[in-house]
């Protein structure tokens, strides 16, 4: 079945579906170039067009919705977490599991792609305009400039 996703890149925003089934994580971690059927890509301050088909790697991807619904970690503590990567304001909130220090626990990567829910996206420049809000999106970790969170993350992107 194929999946729908909403990818942020630094030229705008790619819309259509994965055409192989699982969860976009795993598509997100394990494919090398990721192909999106039925797309529209909508520049930054232009208008959507269409496009047949699209191939991105991974690495061009800031983040991408999660509509797998699973709601993340079942006995995590939720922490509200404002980030930038690229030209995008994110903001959202972050598990961390109770008992666990939040500052170790998020030195322990489980992969490049960090979960947030009820994430609210927008531009940079113009942060009171929102793009986008979803119930989740992925992170590329390794491509946030800054955090500001009521955690210490700076171990974490």
């Amino acid at each position: 079945m194929p999946i729908p996703v909403e990818l942020y890149t630094v030229a705008g925003i790619l819309r259509g579906v994965v055409p192989r089934p699982g969860p976009v994580r795993d598509v997100l971690e394990h494919d090398s170039l990721i192909a999106i059927e039925r797309a529209t890509f909508q520049p930054l301050g232009g208008r959507a067009g269409p496009e047949d088909a699209l191939s991105l790697e991974p690495d061009e991807i800031l983040l991408a919705t999660d509509e797998s619904g699973d709601g993340g970690p079942v006995h995590a503590l939720w922490h509200a977490l404002r980030l930038w990567t690229g030209p995008y304001l994110v903001e959202g909130q972050l598990a961390t599991m109770p008992g666990f220090d939040p500052a170790r626990s998020l030195t322990r990567p489980t992969g490049t792609w960090i979960r947030l829910r009820d994430a609210r996206v927008a531009l940079a420049d113009r942060p009171y305009e929102e793009l986008a809000s979803h119930e989740a999106v992925l992170i590329h970790r390794y491509e946030v400039e800054r955090v500001e969170s009521d955690l210490l993350l700076t171990l974490t992107f």
